[in-house]
């Protein structure tokens, strides 16, 4: 597939597509194993002479304010035309919430760590090996992630990996089938992507009138939306009393838990960071560990 050069805006049909990550079931047998980073997922288009970075669920190009970083300037204008590389948009040591920030302020902290390339001088190479393609990407200038291949596929050790992540401070990892398919991920925490249907008033003497919990909810398979109750901690005070509890309505947030109740509810969950990347729809039962 190759893009025309004077194509002024990339259209829908060509737009490139996530691979779509799911929880990881513990069953199913995985070749490769890599770091996840925290941050916002994005796409890289170069075809011609032109370049779009785009984000995840919204196909917001960030192109016009990414350039501004040199640093990241440089490796994608090098990158060969008509490519397209998948990765994840950070700083190290920094949260995810503070990405759109520092991409607005053109901070130079910011990196991109790339991990996949559905897409070479026009050919469709989903069928190159993880290898092959990390090999390609750092000639092209781009970080990549941790990546670890297992002799044969196996299905690796779920409680040992959270305890790797957890020691070595990572958010978790993606284990991988191939290069663009069957993506699964594991945390070394329970969290949920929930979106906010209603909020509670805190009638407490330090924060009255202000933000008292979130309700949460999930989609279900058959459309139908399933509540996860409410998340009351992990706010701070000054945040309670100055948010607009009306704007939470319909933002998508991550959620730790430590389980789920007998009625299906997270059992102590805590407020852990909004995921404005990320849509409602994405926010679906399959990612609950019970």
């Amino acid at each position: 597939m190759v893009i025309p050069d004077d194509s002024a805006k990339l259209r829908d049909d060509l737009r490139p597509k996530f691979p779509k990550v799911k929880k990881y079931n513990g069953k199913t047998p995985v070749k490769f194993l890599q770091q996840k980073l925290d941050g916002y997922a994005v796409i890289v288009w170069k075809w011609g002479g032109r370049v779009e970075v785009l984000t995840r669920t919204k196909g917001v190009d960030l192109w016009p304010k990414l350039k501004r970083n040199k640093h990241l300037q440089r490796i994608i204008e090098s990158m060969p035309k008509d490519c397209t590389v998948v990765g994840e948009l950070y700083a190290p040591g920094v949260q995810a919430t503070s990405v759109p920030t520092m991409v607005n302020d053109a901070d130079k902290r910011l990196r991109i760590c790339a991990f996949a390339m559905p897409m070479l001088h026009g050919h469709d190479v989903a069928y190159m090996t993880i290898p092959e393609v990390l090999t390609c990407l750092e000639i092209f200038g781009f970080e990549t992630p941790y990546t670890y291949e297992y002799p044969e596929a196996e299905v690796p050790n779920i409680g040992h990996l959270k305890a790797l992540a957890m020691d070595n401070g990572w958010e978790g990892y993606v284990l991988k089938e191939e290069h663009c398919s069957g993506w699964w991920k594991v945390k070394p925490t329970n969290t949920v992507d929930c979106f906010v249907v209603a909020t509670s008033q805190s009638m407490s003497p330090t924060h009255f009138g202000g933000l008292k919990a979130l309700f949460v909810y999930v989609n279900n398979s058959d459309g139908s939306i399933r509540s996860l109750g409410q998340v009351g901690s992990g706010f701070e005070a000054e945040y309670r009393t100055s948010v607009d509890r009306a704007s939470l309505i319909g933002r998508v947030c991550e959620v730790e838990y430590d389980s789920l109740a007998a009625n299906g509810k997270l059992k102590f969950p805590r407020f852990l960071r909004w995921r404005d990347e990320k849509t409602k729809e994405e926010c679906t039962v399959d990612q609950l560990e019970e």
